[in-house]
């Protein structure tokens, strides 16, 4: 093939790969780290109404238990899988809603799909107020390639964080859960004023700021997507997808330098997600 007819076909490939990109998130998969796996603190109403009786070490198992969580969250948005079943295995408290939920995303990440679906629909009877079971059990059945059960869980998800901000308008995690429910359902103009919203009380927070770019990515809006995404890598460098989606929208702005880097890094961290045999065939079409 002349090499004039190679450099069409792959930059007609890169173009495919990253049409499809997008196309596969709009679906409803696509991110496996989308909703935020934070405890919520106890107000001192909570607390003084505890038992008086509660011993320390109670309090103690509750405050490692909350620990582990962050540790163990941390280790899922980096897509470290052993390193977060590892710290599960140590939880004090199997039973804990957050623990479940954690097990449930550990699950959609190693692609057990059917024992990720059961785990999280366990979380989410344990903790029935909490969007964010259904959430995953939306991303996880996305994977599966069963749309009208994944638009079922995010509008569950969207229902549940509905009616927390009903009952407290201030409620930062359920605005976040609300703004990611719009998103996988393709109401992204509504997402996109949720994230902004919150974004104003928390401008600091690396996972608006992921949310708010890759909403823009979706909305076609590259600019502002590169610069999001790249404040939410400056403030947590270990958010693996947003390399993946930085990648993309920077290629649709010129800079296949940072298009490279971060296909790059995200496979680095990442290698065995759903989105990798995509980011490499991207990766290996912008090198040609």
């Amino acid at each position: 093939m002349p090499r004039s007819r190679k450099i069409r076909s792959r930059r007609l490939s890169l173009v495919l790969g990253l049409v499809t990109a997008f196309a596969v998130l709009l679906a409803g998969a696509g991110d496996l780290d989308a909703a935020p796996n934070k405890k919520k603190k106890r107000s001192s109403a909570e607390t003084t109404s505890s038992s008086s009786s509660s011993s320390s070490s109670s309090s103690s198992e509750g405050t490692s238990s909350a620990q582990l969580l962050r540790q163990v969250d941390a280790k899922l948005q980096a897509y470290a899988t052993a390193d977060a079943r590892s710290l599960l295995e140590t939880a004090p408290s199997p039973a804990d809603p957050g623990v479940i939920l954690a097990s449930g995303r550990l699950l959609l990440l190693e692609k057990d799909y059917p024992k990720a679906a059961t785990k999280l629909q366990e979380a989410a009877a344990a903790s029935p107020q909490d969007p964010a079971p259904w959430l995953y059990l939306g991303l996880t059945h996305a994977y599966a390639e069963r749309r009208a059960e994944a638009d079922q869980a995010y509008a569950t998800a969207l229902d549940r964080a509905q009616t927390l901000l009903a009952a407290n308008p201030g409620n930062g995690e359920a605005q976040l859960q609300l703004g990611i429910a719009q998103q996988r359902l393709r109401r992204l103009n509504e997402a996109q004023a949720t994230f902004e919203s919150l974004l104003a009380n928390r401008p600091q927070d690396a996972q608006v700021l992921y949310q708010l770019g890759l909403t823009r990515a979706l909305q076609q809006q590259w600019g502002p997507a590169v610069d999001l995404l790249t404040q939410a890598i400056d403030r947590d460098s270990g958010i693996a997808y947003a390399y993946y989606y930085r990648g993309l929208a920077a290629e649709q702005t010129g800079r296949k330098d940072l298009l490279i880097a971060d296909m790059d890094r995200f496979l680095f961290l990442a290698p065995d997600a759903p989105e990798a045999a995509r980011a490499r065939r991207i990766l290996e079409a912008a090198r040609g």
